[in-house]
């Protein structure tokens, strides 16, 4: 797997709950979700997206699976403060690619993972290797070409193509969510379906348009300092873009737009 290109910061680990609480009316609406059984979590992070599982399925045995053993203990962490939830989760730290369950899962679940791994194929046809014959699987995946701004910004639109090319030096794909169908065809699945959906924020909910240029904002800055290690971007085009951003909503005709796509489909 590639480097997280965000980091491993406790400023990345509140940046990510916060994301899922904000993301997640955006994100679990569309997702068909099992309400029972066994489900594998690959990538689950810091445990963002577990916490929201539990809450949507709570008769649901989640496998959290991650390679880093610091992310893992900060599941452990929050596990040990909801005690209830022991028997429901399960925490494998390793690398996805060189593990196989010992039994089949009923579903498998990843989100705003394979934009990180060099080989998305592969990541996808080990997942239905971990599937039972039925099985579903339940992926989004992100789109970044599909960003668009009105009025057009160069500072914040430089910014945004300077993180992503950021992301394809640690081989990462910046719009892997167009790909997914190929993949997933590729690795066994059927009765795939699969869908973008979009975020769309203007004038007409002006505050729900500030709170995501906000967190628009900390997410393009979470690698704000890698991007300008690797000369990607200078110090005053990070100062010039975090002003753009902060008085994007006050225009009149501003909109924001942007699509992630996500996968449903059941192994053959």
């Amino acid at each position: 797997m590639s480097n997280y290109f965000h980091g491993y910061t406790e400023k990345e680990f509140n940046r990510l709950v916060e994301q899922s609480s904000f993301l997640g009316p955006d994100i679990y609406q569309n997702l068909h979700i099992p309400k029972s059984g066994t489900l594998l979590e690959i990538g689950c992070g810091v445990g963002a997206q577990t916490r929201i599982l539990t809450r949507v399925s709570p008769d649901l045995k989640i496998c959290c699976l991650d390679r880093n053993p610091d992310q893992i203990q900060l599941v452990q962490n929050w596990l040990n403060e909801n005690a209830q939830l022991s028997e429901q989760i399960q925490l494998v730290c390793t690398e996805f690619l060189e593990w196989n369950a010992e039994k089949q899962f009923d579903a498998a679940f990843i989100c705003w993972v394979l934009e990180h791994v060099p080989d998305p194929a592969s990541f996808i046809k080990h997942a239905a290797q971990q599937l039972h014959s039925g099985a579903s699987i339940h992926i989004t995946e992100v789109q970044n070409s599909s960003l668009y701004l009105h009025p057009s910004n160069p500072a914040i639109e430089n910014y945004w193509k300077a993180y992503c090319r950021r992301q394809e030096q640690l081989n990462g794909d910046p719009n892997v969510g167009a790909k997914l169908r190929n993949w997933l065809f590729d690795a066994g699945f059927e009765h795939i379906d699969i869908q973008a959906h979009l975020m769309l924020r203007d004038r007409t909910e002006p505050e729900e348009l500030r709170l995501m240029m906000e967190y628009w904002w900390e997410l393009m800055e979470s690698v704000g300092d890698s991007m300008q290690d690797e000369g990607l971007i200078s110090r005053s085009e990070r100062d010039a873009a975090h002003e753009a951003i902060q008085h994007f909503h006050l225009h009149p005709d501003a909109c924001f737009y942007y699509t992630f796509v996500q996968a449903e489909a059941r192994k053959i």
